[in-house]
């Protein structure tokens, strides 16, 4: 038996040892703002402002046009705010930033803040979908959403990374350019404007969550009785009709 336990202990300690490798998944994830469509005003390795001269982290950012709506997370993990500064050099920067470093060891970064502005109550850990910012335009920008995500650096205290594509993400639309659909055209529109759209419920998407689940047992023998209830919550854009079978 103590045999046993040894070997017991070791396979949980060496599962709990076990580090997430190097990845770009991004199926997971989702657009970081609820209902839309939202208009996409910078699409990723445009001329404007995602391309390496701005920085590598950029290229594949999308920039959502919008101000002072509710930011959530994208996928969960543990998050925590900095703020970027405006330079001499670089007059323009990502102002109020959160980034959440996912469990997949992708870290999200969303910039041009109006709230958080200070690193109260961070850092913490957040489930995807819970609000955790109020978009704005810190960083002496126009109003948007900058939204990236990165790989190659677990530091939430630093904007370092590798640029991630995220334009495939679940709940993103995009316009044709060239009779392909952006951005695999490799060009974006030149003007930055309506570059495509987002929307959380994805367009035609039907989902059901399980919100809560309830087991009680009233007579606990052998042929007991079971009792149970099931609250579900529609989270999709479909209506979705059920009904109970007993």
């Amino acid at each position: 038996m103590r045999y046993f336990s040894l070997l017991l202990w070791l396979f949980l300690f060496s599962v709990g040892s076990i580090q997430a490798s190097p990845t770009s998944d991004v199926s997971s994830f989702r657009v970081p703002l609820n209902g839309g469509p939202h208009r996409i005003t910078q699409g990723p390795r445009c001329s404007v402002s995602h391309n390496d001269n701005y920085g590598i982290r950029n290229r594949e950012a999308i920039d959502f046009g919008v101000l002072n709506l509710e930011v959530v997370a994208s996928e969960g993990g543990v998050a925590d705010y900095i703020y970027d500064a405006p330079t001499t050099t670089n007059p323009l920067s990502g102002g109020n930033i959160v980034q959440i470093l996912h469990d997949n060891g992708l870290k999200s970064v969303f910039a041009h803040l109006s709230t958080p502005s200070s690193r109260n109550g961070f850092p913490r850990r957040v489930e995807k979908g819970e609000v955790i910012a109020i978009s704005g335009n810190s960083g002496n920008v126009a109003s948007h959403l900058h939204f990236a995500v990165l790989s190659g650096s677990n530091d939430l205290r630093s904007l370092a990374g590798s640029p991630v594509a995220i334009w495939g993400i679940t709940g993103i639309t995009w316009p044709n350019y060239a009779g392909l659909p952006y951005p695999d055209s490799g060009s974006c529109d030149p003007s930055f404007s309506d570059q495509g759209t987002a929307q959380w419920p994805s367009p035609g998407e039907k989902r059901l969550e399980l919100e809560r689940f309830t087991l009680e047992r009233t007579n606990p023998k052998s042929n007991e009785d079971l009792q149970f209830e099931a609250i579900l919550k529609n989270t999709g854009e479909v209506q979705i009709w059920w009904k109970n079978i007993l």
